[in-house]
This record gives structure tokens, C-alpha cells and sequence, in this order.
């Protein structure tokens, strides 16, 4: 997976020729300042999840703008590997929680509330039933990867993870996919 995303981030710096960039660890992809990397090897829990982030020097990724969302949701649904998970099945866990208080998500980097949102409100989402124990954000690509609130501790989500990247000034070349 690290050569096909190494490969997907050459391809995109080739296309914007001459705009500067966010420079990222291999296997990482650039977006406005920030680092991504997908994991897709083993299913893990929310906790987990945050566990290898964490090793990684990130954080699990908080999303904060339309066009970010836009970017992890075009990446997610690329990079699944169809011999091993169907679409139907690969989720990828988020960085936001209502574990404190239900109904009220907040982003476990920032411990502030969401400021964007892309639940998918035709199937429900987020729930909002007293104690359902759906308390951790996953984008979900059995809905288009919209945003569901799963159990916290099913091993049924890949980490996605977020870092801050180095800057080589300029704007950013993966841009122009939000």
C-alpha cells in the first residue's frame, strides 16, 4: 500500500508542475499543511486505532472544512483493496467522540466541538438514542463514506491518520481535489 500511495502522490505533485508543496513522511499524503496516511492492513477498535496514530507521531484525523472531507472521501474509496474488503465493508475510523456527552462530538486532538459536519442524515446519523453506544465517527463506504457513529470497541475500522506536514511554501498541489 505504501508504493501505491507513494505513487498517487507523485502523480498528483506531477500534475500542478511549478506550485510548491506540503512535504510528507513516504506513504503519506499532502493536503493544505496537513499529512494523511490510510491504513488498510488490520480491522482495529476505535482505541486502537487511536493507539497507532499515536505511534505514528499523529493523531487520528479531524476534519474541518467541506473541501477536507472531500479530499479523505476521494482517497478512501481508492484506496480499500478489493481482494481483501469489499466497499461495503471498509470503514475508517475518525478522531471525533460523544463518548463524554451524548450528542455532543468532539474532536479527541482539539477537545473542541465539530465545526463541520457530514453525517448522513437520510440513514439516521448520527444516532441520538440514550445509551446505543455508538460513540466514535467512522466514514462508512457501505453509504458513500458518510459519516456514521459506530460502537467504539468493534474491531470494524481502519485508522486514518493525520499530521502536520512541512511546509515548502507556495499552495498546496493536491488542491485542486476539494
Amino acid at each position: 500500500m505504501d508504493a501505491l500511495l507513494a505513487t498517487l502522490t507523485l502523480v498528483a505533485l506531477i500534475a500542478v508542475s511549478g506550485a510548491s508543496s506540503t512535504c510528507c513522511k513516504n506513504g503519506w499524503l499532502p493536503y493544505k499543511g496537513s499529512c494523511y496516511y490510510f491504513f488498510d492492513e488490520n480491522l482495529l477498535n476505535w482505541n486502537d486505532a487511536l493507539t497507532f496514530c499515536k505511534n505514528k507521531d499523529a493523531e487520528l484525523v479531524t476534519v474541518e472544512t467541506a473541501n477536507e472531507n472531500r479530499f479523505l472521501v476521494h482517497f478512501a474509496g481508492k484506496l480499500f483493496r478489493n481482494t481483501t474488503h469489499s466497499r461495503v465493508n471498509t470503514m475508517f475510523w475518525l478522531g471525533a467522540s460523544d463518548d463524554d456527552i451524548e450528542g455532543i462530538w468532539k474532536w479527541v486532538a482539539t477537545d473542541e466541538e465539530l465545526n463541520f459536519e457530514n453525517w448522513d442524515v437520510s440513514n439516521n446519523q448520527p444516532s441520538s438514542i440514550h445509551d446505543n453506544h455508538e460513540d466514535c465517527l467512522v466514514i462508512k463506504g457501505e453509504y458513500d463514506f458518510m459519516w456514521h457513529d459506530v460502537e467504539c470497541d468493534a474491531e470494524h475500522g481502519f485508522p486514518l491518520c493525520e499530521m502536520q506536514g512541512t511546509s515548502t511554501g507556495g499552495t498546496n498541489p493536491l488542491s485542486a481535489i476539494g
